[in-house]
């Protein structure tokens, strides 16, 4: 990896993340950002998908779609408010969040 700081601040990004999701919905819900596609879009990868990140959800019972779709907002407002702390000069909003619900 050419970039040592972009790795630490993917592990800062999805250690907020993790931590203001909990906050909100409990224990019960476990998100991990992809380290590869937060890094493929931070380097020469971003020209042919821009603002689109992939965040891989664990549930831990039956949640319904309303719930989700409230999760899925909540999970693309707080990143953009983390990437625009931790990003300063750099910052890219993301416009959409892909999540894998397993």
């Amino acid at each position: 990896m050419k970039n040592p700081t972009l790795y630490f601040s993917y592990k800062l990004v999805n250690s907020l993340l993790t931590k203001t999701i909990r906050q909100e919905f409990g224990n019960q819900i476990t998100i991990n950002l992809n380290p590869l596609k937060y890094i493929l879009n931070r380097t020469y990868y971003h020209f042919w998908v821009e603002g689109v990140e992939q965040i891989s959800v664990t549930v831990q019972h039956p949640v319904p779609l309303d719930e989700l779709k409230i999760i899925q907002e909540n999970i693309l407002s707080n990143i953009n408010m983390i990437l625009k702390c931790v990003e300063l000069e750099n910052y890219k909003e993301v416009k959409k969040v892909d999540v894998l619900i397993s």
